[in-house]
């Protein structure tokens, strides 16, 4: 499992609000296992935010508009923070030198 990286950098998050996405394949989006935890959760956030790159996070955020029981508000803030914690993918060394990360 992984670790619960806003908890552990001081950010008070439930861990039942928390989810690493798995590295979703070219034929498409299904993930039930995040469809099940979002619908099942006690209190349902009002905004999920997706940390993702690579044209994944908008299919993401459709998918989930389109499978939920509820109505939250779908923010996409692209990979950065996902390369900063490390939960998703590790940004390589030289494009962090140059500053092209961002």
């Amino acid at each position: 499992m992984h670790q619960r990286i806003a908890t552990k950098i001081g950010i008070p998050i439930d861990p039942s609000y928390q989810y690493v996405a798995p590295r979703y394949g070219s034929g498409g989006i299904v993930d039930s296992l995040l469809i099940e935890k979002l619908n099942n959760l006690i209190q349902q956030p009002k905004y999920i935010i997706i940390n993702l790159g690579s044209g994944t996070q908008e299919p993401l955020g459709l998918y989930l508009k389109k499978n939920l029981n509820y109505k939250p508000g779908i923010i996409c803030t692209g990979a950065a923070i996902s390369f900063l914690t490390g939960s998703q993918a590790n940004i390589s060394p030289w494009i962090d030198k140059m500053g092209l990360g961002w």
